[in-house]
Protein backbone atom coordinates (compact mmCIF):
# COMPACT_ATOMS: atom_id res chain seq x y z
CA UNK A 1 0.00 0.00 0.00
CA UNK A 2 0.98 3.32 -0.30
CA UNK A 3 1.67 5.42 2.41
CA UNK A 4 3.14 8.80 3.91
CA UNK A 5 5.88 8.96 5.67
CA UNK A 6 8.50 11.63 7.22
CA UNK A 7 12.05 11.17 6.20
CA UNK A 8 14.64 13.69 7.63
CA UNK A 9 11.93 16.66 7.70
CA UNK A 10 10.98 15.31 3.93
CA UNK A 11 7.17 13.86 3.24
CA UNK A 12 7.13 10.90 0.69
CA UNK A 13 4.88 9.05 -0.85
CA UNK A 14 6.20 5.34 -0.13
CA UNK A 15 5.05 1.58 -0.83
CA UNK A 16 4.93 0.22 2.75
CA UNK A 17 3.62 -3.40 3.74
CA UNK A 18 0.17 -3.85 4.87
CA UNK A 19 -0.79 -3.89 8.80
CA UNK A 20 -1.97 -6.95 9.78
CA UNK A 21 -5.64 -7.61 11.24
CA UNK A 22 -5.93 -8.73 14.79
CA UNK A 23 -8.73 -9.41 17.24
CA UNK A 24 -11.49 -6.27 16.77
CA UNK A 25 -10.17 -4.60 13.93
CA UNK A 26 -11.30 -3.54 10.76
CA UNK A 27 -9.16 -3.30 7.64
CA UNK A 28 -10.34 0.25 5.56
CA UNK A 29 -9.85 1.41 2.19
CA UNK A 30 -8.93 5.15 2.79
CA UNK A 31 -10.38 6.99 0.05
CA UNK A 32 -9.54 10.53 2.01
CA UNK A 33 -7.30 11.89 4.91
CA UNK A 34 -7.43 14.72 7.00
CA UNK A 35 -5.13 17.20 8.03
CA UNK A 36 -4.46 18.74 11.16
CA UNK A 37 -1.54 21.04 13.24
CA UNK A 38 -0.81 18.10 14.69
CA UNK A 39 0.44 16.36 11.57
CA UNK A 40 3.21 19.86 11.39
CA UNK A 41 4.02 19.23 14.44
CA UNK A 42 5.36 15.96 14.13
CA UNK A 43 7.02 16.64 11.13
CA UNK A 44 9.04 18.41 13.46
CA UNK A 45 9.56 16.65 15.74
CA UNK A 46 7.78 18.75 18.61
CA UNK A 47 4.46 16.27 18.34
CA UNK A 48 5.04 12.18 18.63
CA UNK A 49 2.55 9.67 17.84
CA UNK A 50 1.75 7.93 20.84
CA UNK A 51 2.40 3.74 20.98
CA UNK A 52 2.27 1.81 18.92
CA UNK A 53 2.13 3.60 16.12
CA UNK A 54 4.89 4.77 13.82
CA UNK A 55 6.88 8.16 14.63
CA UNK A 56 7.30 8.64 10.60
CA UNK A 57 3.56 8.39 9.60
CA UNK A 58 1.39 11.39 10.26
CA UNK A 59 -2.75 11.20 10.13
CA UNK A 60 -5.18 11.12 12.88
CA UNK A 61 -8.61 10.69 11.03
CA UNK A 62 -9.75 8.89 7.40
CA UNK A 63 -12.97 8.13 5.67
CA UNK A 64 -12.99 5.30 3.45
CA UNK A 65 -14.53 1.53 2.91
CA UNK A 66 -14.46 -1.46 4.78
CA UNK A 67 -12.60 -4.12 3.24
CA UNK A 68 -12.31 -6.96 5.86
CA UNK A 69 -12.83 -7.52 9.90
CA UNK A 70 -10.81 -9.42 12.06
CA UNK A 71 -11.67 -12.15 14.32
CA UNK A 72 -14.95 -10.76 16.54
CA UNK A 73 -15.09 -7.29 14.61
CA UNK A 74 -18.80 -7.25 14.08
CA UNK A 75 -20.27 -3.97 13.83
CA UNK A 76 -19.86 -3.43 10.17
CA UNK A 77 -19.80 -4.96 7.10
CA UNK A 78 -17.54 -5.17 4.04
CA UNK A 79 -17.77 -2.47 2.03
CA UNK A 80 -19.21 0.26 4.23
CA UNK A 81 -18.32 3.62 4.17
CA UNK A 82 -16.79 4.29 7.28
CA UNK A 83 -15.11 7.23 9.11
CA UNK A 84 -12.32 7.33 12.22
CA UNK A 85 -10.42 8.33 14.52
CA UNK A 86 -6.83 7.03 15.36
CA UNK A 87 -3.49 8.16 16.97
CA UNK A 88 -1.42 8.18 13.67
CA UNK A 89 -0.92 6.38 9.98
CA UNK A 90 -4.01 7.70 8.91
CA UNK A 91 -2.37 9.31 5.85
CA UNK A 92 -2.35 5.93 4.10
CA UNK A 93 -4.33 3.93 1.49
CA UNK A 94 -5.54 1.49 4.03
CA UNK A 95 -5.57 1.54 7.56
CA UNK A 96 -5.97 -1.35 10.26
CA UNK A 97 -8.19 0.28 13.15
CA UNK A 98 -10.43 -1.16 16.62
CA UNK A 99 -13.65 -1.11 15.13
CA UNK A 100 -14.67 0.79 18.29
CA UNK A 101 -12.77 4.05 16.58
CA UNK A 102 -15.16 3.67 13.58
CA UNK A 103 -18.28 5.25 12.76
CA UNK A 104 -21.08 4.80 9.95
CA UNK A 105 -21.10 7.97 7.67
CA UNK A 106 -23.86 10.57 7.55
CA UNK A 107 -26.36 10.09 4.32
CA UNK A 108 -25.40 12.62 1.42
CA UNK A 109 -21.59 13.22 2.48
CA UNK A 110 -18.95 11.83 0.45
CA UNK A 111 -15.36 11.01 2.17
CA UNK A 112 -13.73 14.28 1.67
CA UNK A 113 -16.11 15.77 3.80
CA UNK A 114 -16.38 12.61 6.16
CA UNK A 115 -12.82 13.25 6.69
CA UNK A 116 -13.36 16.82 7.90
CA UNK A 117 -15.12 15.30 10.56
CA UNK A 118 -13.38 13.30 13.24
CA UNK A 119 -11.08 15.23 14.70
CA UNK A 120 -12.34 18.44 14.57
CA UNK A 121 -15.94 17.86 15.73
CA UNK A 122 -14.66 14.95 18.39
CA UNK A 123 -12.04 17.83 20.30
CA UNK A 124 -15.37 20.43 19.65
CA UNK A 125 -17.84 17.79 21.32
CA UNK A 126 -15.84 16.41 23.91
CA UNK A 127 -14.75 20.41 24.83
CA UNK A 128 -18.26 21.84 24.96
CA UNK A 129 -20.56 19.44 25.84
CA UNK A 130 -18.54 17.00 27.96
CA UNK A 131 -15.74 18.82 29.58
CA UNK A 132 -17.37 22.71 29.75
CA UNK A 133 -21.09 21.29 29.77
CA UNK A 134 -22.78 23.58 28.48
CA UNK A 135 -26.14 24.66 29.21
CA UNK A 136 -28.97 26.21 26.73
CA UNK A 137 -28.32 29.85 27.01
CA UNK A 138 -24.85 30.26 27.74
CA UNK A 139 -22.10 32.23 25.49
CA UNK A 140 -19.45 30.70 24.16
CA UNK A 141 -16.02 32.17 23.05
CA UNK A 142 -14.38 30.30 20.47
CA UNK A 143 -10.71 31.11 19.47
CA UNK A 144 -9.39 30.97 16.29
CA UNK A 145 -12.98 30.28 14.82
CA UNK A 146 -12.48 29.97 11.62
CA UNK A 147 -9.85 26.67 11.94
CA UNK A 148 -11.01 23.51 11.22
CA UNK A 149 -11.90 22.60 15.44
CA UNK A 150 -13.01 26.49 15.59
CA UNK A 151 -15.85 25.94 12.45
CA UNK A 152 -17.04 22.26 14.25
CA UNK A 153 -17.15 24.20 17.91
CA UNK A 154 -19.40 26.96 16.70
CA UNK A 155 -21.45 24.31 15.38
CA UNK A 156 -22.18 22.12 18.23
CA UNK A 157 -22.35 25.47 20.47
CA UNK A 158 -25.41 26.39 18.47
CA UNK A 159 -26.95 23.03 18.06
CA UNK A 160 -26.15 22.52 22.11
CA UNK A 161 -28.47 26.02 22.14
CA UNK A 162 -25.93 28.59 22.81
CA UNK A 163 -24.32 31.65 21.67
CA UNK A 164 -21.47 31.42 19.71
CA UNK A 165 -18.82 34.35 19.37
CA UNK A 166 -15.11 33.71 17.82
CA UNK A 167 -12.21 35.94 17.50
CA UNK A 168 -9.72 35.48 14.04
CA UNK A 169 -7.18 37.38 12.36
CA UNK A 170 -9.27 37.43 9.53
CA UNK A 171 -12.78 39.52 9.23
CA UNK A 172 -13.53 37.42 5.91
CA UNK A 173 -13.45 34.48 7.84
CA UNK A 174 -15.38 35.79 10.20
CA UNK A 175 -17.72 37.50 8.09
CA UNK A 176 -18.02 33.95 6.63
CA UNK A 177 -18.84 32.39 9.58
CA UNK A 178 -22.27 34.15 10.36
CA UNK A 179 -23.99 31.42 7.99
CA UNK A 180 -22.65 28.64 10.55
CA UNK A 181 -24.27 30.29 13.05
CA UNK A 182 -21.86 32.28 14.23
CA UNK A 183 -23.24 35.13 16.78
CA UNK A 184 -20.56 37.93 17.13
CA UNK A 185 -17.08 37.71 15.73
CA UNK A 186 -14.12 40.07 16.23
CA UNK A 187 -10.93 40.55 14.20
CA UNK A 188 -7.57 40.34 16.80
CA UNK A 189 -4.85 41.18 13.79
CA UNK A 190 -3.93 44.25 15.32
CA UNK A 191 -4.01 42.22 18.87
CA UNK A 192 -6.25 42.26 22.20
CA UNK A 193 -6.36 45.98 22.50
CA UNK A 194 -8.68 47.39 25.99
CA UNK A 195 -11.49 48.73 23.33
CA UNK A 196 -11.39 45.33 21.63
CA UNK A 197 -11.65 43.28 24.92
CA UNK A 198 -14.76 46.04 26.18
CA UNK A 199 -17.08 45.28 23.13
CA UNK A 200 -16.39 41.88 23.10
CA UNK A 201 -17.47 41.84 27.05
CA UNK A 202 -19.93 44.31 26.54
CA UNK A 203 -21.84 42.28 23.37
CA UNK A 204 -22.39 39.05 25.51
CA UNK A 205 -25.00 38.49 28.20
CA UNK A 206 -23.67 38.28 31.60
CA UNK A 207 -20.73 41.16 30.82
CA UNK A 208 -18.56 38.40 30.31
CA UNK A 209 -18.47 34.76 28.73
CA UNK A 210 -19.26 30.97 31.54
CA UNK A 211 -17.42 29.10 28.44
CA UNK A 212 -13.96 30.28 26.68
CA UNK A 213 -12.51 27.56 24.49
CA UNK A 214 -9.03 28.20 23.25
CA UNK A 215 -6.71 26.22 20.36
CA UNK A 216 -4.61 29.70 20.85
CA UNK A 217 -2.68 29.91 24.02
CA UNK A 218 -0.02 32.27 24.90
CA UNK A 219 -1.47 34.94 22.90
CA UNK A 220 -5.36 34.97 24.26
CA UNK A 221 -5.14 33.11 27.79
CA UNK A 222 -4.78 36.98 29.24
CA UNK A 223 -7.51 38.04 27.47
CA UNK A 224 -9.40 35.25 28.42
CA UNK A 225 -9.23 35.68 32.09
CA UNK A 226 -10.53 39.18 31.41
CA UNK A 227 -13.57 38.26 29.53
CA UNK A 228 -14.33 35.51 31.88
CA UNK A 229 -17.46 35.92 33.81
CA UNK A 230 -17.59 34.54 37.69
CA UNK A 231 -17.34 30.70 37.80
CA UNK A 232 -16.22 30.11 34.09
CA UNK A 233 -15.54 27.69 32.39
CA UNK A 234 -11.70 27.96 30.37
CA UNK A 235 -10.98 24.93 28.09
CA UNK A 236 -7.15 24.80 26.02
CA UNK A 237 -7.03 22.73 23.25
CA UNK A 238 -4.27 24.25 21.41
CA UNK A 239 -0.72 26.28 21.65
CA UNK A 240 -0.86 27.95 18.32
CA UNK A 241 0.51 31.28 19.74
CA UNK A 242 3.11 29.29 22.01
CA UNK A 243 3.24 27.52 25.09
CA UNK A 244 4.27 30.67 27.88
CA UNK A 245 2.69 33.71 28.90
CA UNK A 246 1.93 35.69 32.16
CA UNK A 247 -1.17 35.80 34.03
CA UNK A 248 -3.13 38.16 36.37
CA UNK A 249 -3.46 35.16 39.02
CA UNK A 250 -5.45 37.66 41.40
CA UNK A 251 -8.60 37.48 38.41
CA UNK A 252 -8.34 33.30 38.35
CA UNK A 253 -9.37 33.96 42.66
CA UNK A 254 -11.37 36.62 42.28
CA UNK A 255 -13.68 35.05 39.40
CA UNK A 256 -13.35 31.35 40.51
CA UNK A 257 -12.24 30.09 37.67
CA UNK A 258 -11.69 26.62 35.78
CA UNK A 259 -8.88 26.46 33.50
CA UNK A 260 -8.07 22.94 32.52
CA UNK A 261 -6.68 21.74 28.78
CA UNK A 262 -7.40 18.97 26.82
CA UNK A 263 -6.12 16.91 24.02
CA UNK A 264 -7.62 13.92 22.25
CA UNK A 265 -4.10 11.93 20.69
CA UNK A 266 -3.01 10.54 23.50
CA UNK A 267 -6.05 8.93 24.89
CA UNK A 268 -6.74 5.26 25.33
CA UNK A 269 -8.78 3.64 22.74
CA UNK A 270 -11.57 3.18 25.42
CA UNK A 271 -11.43 6.61 26.25
CA UNK A 272 -11.38 7.36 22.70
CA UNK A 273 -14.70 4.42 21.94
CA UNK A 274 -16.49 6.27 24.67
CA UNK A 275 -16.25 9.66 22.70
CA UNK A 276 -17.31 8.61 19.73
CA UNK A 277 -20.05 6.75 20.65
CA UNK A 278 -21.39 9.38 22.57
CA UNK A 279 -20.55 12.28 19.93
CA UNK A 280 -22.83 9.82 17.33
CA UNK A 281 -25.59 9.25 19.91
CA UNK A 282 -25.51 13.69 20.15
CA UNK A 283 -24.80 14.92 16.46
CA UNK A 284 -25.43 12.02 13.92
CA UNK A 285 -28.65 12.90 13.69
CA UNK A 286 -28.28 16.50 12.99
CA UNK A 287 -25.43 15.40 10.19
CA UNK A 288 -27.97 13.29 8.49
CA UNK A 289 -31.14 15.96 8.71
CA UNK A 290 -28.05 18.73 7.50
CA UNK A 291 -27.84 21.46 10.50
CA UNK A 292 -24.56 20.30 11.46
CA UNK A 293 -22.15 20.03 8.69
CA UNK A 294 -18.48 19.68 8.07
CA UNK A 295 -16.91 22.23 6.79
CA UNK A 296 -13.97 21.54 4.08
CA UNK A 297 -11.21 24.15 3.10
CA UNK A 298 -9.66 22.11 -0.01
CA UNK A 299 -9.31 18.69 -0.94
CA UNK A 300 -5.68 17.94 -2.35
CA UNK A 301 -5.09 14.61 -4.31
CA UNK A 302 -2.57 12.79 -2.39
CA UNK A 303 0.35 13.04 -4.99
CA UNK A 304 0.14 16.99 -4.18
CA UNK A 305 0.83 16.69 -0.42
CA UNK A 306 3.61 18.67 -0.05
CA UNK A 307 1.56 21.83 -1.03
CA UNK A 308 -1.77 20.89 0.93
CA UNK A 309 0.69 21.00 4.35
CA UNK A 310 1.79 24.16 3.04
CA UNK A 311 -1.54 25.59 2.70
CA UNK A 312 -2.53 24.17 6.23
CA UNK A 313 0.92 26.31 7.68
CA UNK A 314 0.29 29.49 6.19
CA UNK A 315 -3.32 29.28 6.30
CA UNK A 316 -3.69 30.42 3.03
CA UNK A 317 -3.65 33.45 1.38
CA UNK A 318 -4.86 36.40 4.39
CA UNK A 319 -5.68 38.97 1.01
CA UNK A 320 -8.90 36.71 0.49
CA UNK A 321 -10.02 35.71 4.37
CA UNK A 322 -7.60 32.30 4.22
CA UNK A 323 -8.15 29.11 4.83
CA UNK A 324 -11.58 28.60 6.83
CA UNK A 325 -12.43 24.85 8.08
CA UNK A 326 -10.16 21.37 7.28
CA UNK A 327 -7.79 20.47 4.56
CA UNK A 328 -8.10 16.94 3.13
CA UNK A 329 -6.09 14.54 1.11
CA UNK A 330 -7.72 12.39 -1.39
CA UNK A 331 -6.57 8.77 -2.19
CA UNK A 332 -8.90 8.25 -5.24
Amino acid sequence: MKALRFVDGALRLEELPEAALHAGSVRVRVRASGLNRADLLQRRGRYPAPPPYAPDRPGLEFAGTVLECGPGATRFERGAPVLGLVGGEAQSEQVVVDERLLLPIPAALDFAQAAAIPEAFATAYDAIVLQARLAPGEDVLLHAAGSGVGSAALQVVRHAGGRAFGSSRSAEKLRRLTQLGLYHGVCTREGWSSALLDALRAASKADGFPVIIDLVGASTMPANLQLACPGARIVLLGLMSGPKTQLDLSQLLMKRLHIWGSTLRSRSVEQKAALLASMQAALWPAFEEGSLEPVLAESWPVEEAERAYARLEDGGDGQTGGLLGKVVLSWD
